[in-house]
């Protein structure tokens, strides 16, 4: 009993050390907003930083809400202790994104004017609808699940029906208003829209087996043997043809664009240029190669563990390719010439991007702290509050 009660209190410790770190990071990305509202300093392009950022959020959110969907809508037993967790980290995710794009769009305080004055004919403002649309569905699909005993049976099942169908929607108007850019080279493609799903659901497998396994190994020790082979046997498989696609996907952008007189120093720029060693070092050899072999190599693509390895990887890889499209997208200069524009990321745009981690990490560990995530783990009267379940109920 003493030991039990050492090691609780040493749990205990090692949490108020890690919320604690996770308040600094919040609190440094309230100075970076601030420092952002405030200064407003100009920078060489006119989507820094955080564009890339909201991006990356936004694909997190609906990447891990894609495979989340498709799991409830098949109702497969199997996925039971990974869509609470899916929906939540769909939830948390998204808010940093609209954070991040109402930032640095400027005059936050008329971003209401978005709906108030709504422009059918703009994509803006459209991502501004579904992304309400999206939040409001997942909630409602958090209640179903949570509630799903006190729930008709084909409720679970409709309401990921409806949250599959808004992501999609989400996804292609996110990809659609970068790809409309005709100035941009790099993002005009009637691709971008696909590619973005793409990569969205490649995320959100890394996350969902990130996320999940460490929350397992830290509140119980290991992880289960059936969802380590669960990720085996359906998350692999799942990473592999996507990352096959991706690699797909990059040549079709690539290979037409050496050929245009417009998107040759685009080519060049990512290639052999200063933008290289951003996309053969950490879009490609991190975040798509190792992974790949490991994922197909015999020693190693049975092994949960390995997943788990090659998880941040992949997130690392998907985020820096947003950021090679985005930033590097706009760094050539008029009439598509060679001439460089420079960029580095501003002091408070980077302490923004670590408070928006350090808040979704910190709200993701209050949420398993409070809300009714395991199986067996029963809601209070208040939807999101835990209660802990008797013997006779199976706690």
């Amino acid at each position: 009993m003493k030991i039990s009660n050492r090691l609780t209190e040493g749990r205990e410790f090692y949490l108020l050390i890690w919320i604690a770190v996770l308040l600094v990071g919040v609190v440094l990305g309230v100075y970076g907003a601030y420092h952002l509202i405030v200064r407003q300093e100009a920078a060489s392009i006119p989507w820094g930083l955080l564009v890339p950022s909201y991006v990356f959020f936004a694909l997190a959110a609906t990447g891990s809400s894609l495979v989340n969907s498709i799991l409830t809508v098949f109702n497969v037993q199997r996925f039971k202790p990974i869509i609470k967790r899916g929906i939540l980290l769909s939830l948390i995710l998204i808010v940093p994104a609209g954070i991040f794009i109402i930032l640095d769009l400027g005059k936050w305080f008329n971003a209401y004017n978005m709906y108030f004055l709504f422009q059918p004919g703009s994509r803006m403002a459209w991502m501004g609808v579904l992304y309400v649309m999206f939040i409001v569905s997942l909630i409602i699909e958090l209640i179903v699940i949570m509630r799903e005993e006190h729930m008709p049976k084909w409720a679970p099942r409709l309401m990921g029906i409806v949250v599959l169908v808004v992501t999609l929607a989400v996804h292609t108007n996110l990809g659609a208003l970068f790809g409309a850019v005709a100035a941009k080279p790099l993002w005009s493609s009637h691709l971008l829209p696909i590619h973005f799903i793409i990569s969205a659901t490649l995320i959100g497998a890394a996350l969902h087996i990130l996320f999940i396994s460490v929350t397992y190994l830290v509140r119980r020790g290991s992880v289960p043997g059936e969802l380590k082979q669960l990720f085996v046997d359906c998350y692999r498989p799942l990473m592999v043809g996507l990352i096959i696609i991706n690699f797909v996907l990059i040549a079709i952008k690539f290979i037409p664009a050496a050929f245009s007189p417009e998107g040759i120093a685009y080519v060049k720029l990512m290639v052999a240029g200063p933008y290289s060693g951003l996309f053969w070092g950490l879009e490609i050899a991190v975040g798509c190669v190792i992974p790949l072999i490991i994922l197909l190599h015999r020693k190693t693509r049975g092994s949960a563990g390995w997943l788990l390895r090659i998880s941040p990887l992949v997130v690392i890889g998907v985020y820096f390719s947003k950021y090679n499209l985005l930033i590097g997208g706009q760094s050539i200069g008029p009439l598509f010439t060679e001439n460089l524009i420079p960029y580095v990321p501003g002091v408070a745009d980077i302490l923004l991007f670590v408070g928006g981690i350090a808040a979704c990490l910190l709200v993701y560990t209050l949420g398993e702290m409070l809300l009714p995530i395991e199986l067996g783990e029963k809601p209070a009267w208040f939807i999101f509050v835990k209660r802990k379940t008797s013997l006779k109920e199976g706690a």
